[in-house]
């Protein structure tokens, strides 16, 4: 027979385990989900909705298996897939903000800019300078 304290702990460990696990198959569903709707929806609350869990359990998720927030996995597939059409096409910076779901390509620039450092067409410059 356990004393109350070794039960405590092990129920402790089951709960954490079972949550872990939960956390293990969060992932990788809101990993396709990404996929799937990164031009589409950009905020971590729609993935969350989806895949019916609060926006803190899918932030713990996607940092226990990516080891980065939810947004900034979000925000770093969006702007990988802007990058390939400035350096393998000609579309217009307006093109690309609209294909990438930005209502306003000046929200799009802005975005560009935070996550790669330079403007969409300083980027494009860059690129196909060599």
């Amino acid at each position: 027979m356990r004393s109350p304290a070794l039960q405590h702990i092990a129920l402790g460990h089951r709960a954490e385990s079972g949550l872990q696990h939960r956390l293990s198959v969060i992932a990788p569903r809101t990993r396709l989900l990404v996929e799937e709707r990164f031009a589409q929806w950009h905020p971590v609350a729609d993935y969350a909705g989806e895949l019916g869990y609060t926006e803190k359990t899918l932030a713990r998720a996607v940092m226990a298996s990516m080891g980065m927030s939810a947004k900034v996995f979000i925000a770093t597939r969006i702007a990988l897939e802007a990058k390939r059409p400035l350096v393998h096409t000609d579309w217009s910076v307006l093109n690309i903000a609209e294909q990438l779901g930005f209502d306003e390509p000046t929200n799009f620039s802005k975005f560009f800019k935070r996550e790669a450092g330079c403007t969409p067409m300083q980027f494009r410059r860059r690129q196909t300078s060599f």
